[in-house]
This record gives structure tokens, C-alpha cells and sequence, in this order.
């Protein structure tokens, strides 16, 4: 995970920098791993990853002077990131091989979202037609075979 990190990516509070990180990945991995095995096992994340530097960036549109156009965002540590995504994509794999996401949940899956969900809803609509079923939507409601 160490070696892969983005040598340009923000700095949280910890001012641990992910290009220090990547270079000395080979030498505190081993480290790095005990302290993340072990906030997994005791459920317990640590304190200093929880801390933010939080910043405001411009929504790209409206006045830049208008407070209400800047949205906050939260920068944590790289560590923190890096845990965060290595979780992610465990639990992901985890429930991908167990089959506990149903085909029909179509957001939070890999190659999966709103052009498949909508290919899906249209395929379906097709074979109703197909079979001499009336489709029908109403308005707010699911589409549904009548």
C-alpha cells in the first residue's frame, strides 16, 4: 500500500508526508501493518488519524467572495487514507466472493452503476414488451410490468 501511495496528495495534521512514506515504505511496513492489524482487531482507530486539517473549496460556481459557494473538505492523514482504502477493498472483496451484494445492487460495485442499472431496468422493460406485457411508470414510482 506504501509503495503505491501518491507522492503528491495533501498532508493531514501529522504532517507525515506520502512521498517520506513511499520512499521509506520497505523500512516501517512492517510497523505500519502492526499498528493497522491492530486498530482492525481492537476495533479502536487511532486518535492522531482522526484529526483533519479542513480547508474550503470553491463549488465552481457563484461569487468566489460568497462563504456559501465553498464547500469544506477534510484532509486526514495519509496513514488514515491508506487504511481507510485498504479496509474498502478488503470488505469489497470479501463481499464480492461471498455473493452478500445482490446483482440488483447496482451503486457501491465494481463496473457497476447508473448505466448498468439503467441498461438493466431497460432490458427488463423489453422483455415485458417482448411478451405482450404493458410497462408503465408512474410519476416518482418504479416502472413496473402491468
Amino acid at each position: 500500500m506504501l509503495t503505491n501511495l501518491k507522492v503528491d496528495t495533501a498532508t493531514g495534521p501529522d504532517d507525515l508526508l506520502a512521498f517520506l512514506l513511499k520512499n521509506l515504505a520497505k523500512e516501517i511496513a512492517p510497523n505500519i501493518s502492526v499498528i493497522m492489524n491492530s486498530s482492525i482487531n481492537s476495533s479502536i482507530f487511532p486518535q492522531l488519524w482522526k484529526k483533519a486539517n479542513v480547508t474550503a473549496v470553491w463549488k465552481n460556481k457563484g461569487s468566489k467572495t460568497d462563504p456559501a459557494n465553498y464547500r469544506p473538505i477534510s484532509i486526514l492523514p495519509v496513514l488514515a487514507r491508506t487504511m481507510e482504502k485498504e479496509i474498502a477493498r478488503q470488505l469489497s472483496t470479501y463481499c464480492t466472493s461471498k455473493e452478500i451484494i445482490p446483482q440488483q445492487q447496482f451503486g457501491f460495485r465494481a463496473k457497476s452503476g447508473c448505466e448498468v442499472a439503467l441498461l438493466h431496468a431497460l432490458d427488463c422493460w423489453m422483455r415485458a414488451i417482448d411478451k405482450g406485457d404493458m410497462v408503465r411508470c408512474s410519476a416518482g414510482g418504479p416502472v413496473e410490468s402491468l
